[in-house]
């Protein structure tokens, strides 16, 4: 139910921090250069995170967005990579904290056994260690287990 409640949100990281900004503005700029136009009726609501670690000055804590559509938020998300590429900025998925311990796993894991791609949709992480390799799909703690997820992870 909690992934399901954040179906409509995305999460931009990466994007700087300026006095007096408008996060709608932020989210409607940023879209657009994904190629997605969007106005502020097509968001819901969108603010500035807390920091992740507080205590850390250099991190610029991420946006978070709900749309008014799946459909908005969806072609968004598809067209993030775009952002990464050229910015640095990354638009990613909204998940639940235990979604996002998962992820995190997952992510240590293709880092130290050289996966190629990792990347999450509706709340789900999957892992492809190379183009012509099968896709793992991780999406409750037992799947860790299935695929043997914990070796090299620290």
């Amino acid at each position: 139910m909690e992934q399901y409640s954040r179906r409509d949100c995305l999460e931009f990281q990466g994007i700087a921090y300026k006095d007096g900004e408008s996060t709608d503005n932020l989210v409607i700029q940023y879209a657009k250069q994904t190629g997605i136009t969007i106005s502020e009726k097509d968001i819901s609501i969108s603010h500035r995170l807390a920091p992740v670690d507080p205590s850390s000055h250099n991190k610029v804590p991420n946006i978070i967005a709900k749309f008014t559509s799946c459909k908005i938020r969806d072609a968004i998300y598809k067209n993030g990579s775009v952002l990464h590429r050229q910015k640095k900025v990354y638009i990613n998925e909204s998940l639940s904290k235990q979604n996002k311990r998962l992820f995190s796993i997952c992510l240590q894991y293709k880092k130290a056994n050289r996966y190629k791609y990792i990347w999450t949709k509706n709340g789900k992480t999957f892992l492809k260690q190379g183009d012509e390799s099968d896709v793992i799909v991780i999406s409750k703690e037992r799947d860790l287990l299935q695929y043997n997820i914990t070796d090299g992870v620290e």
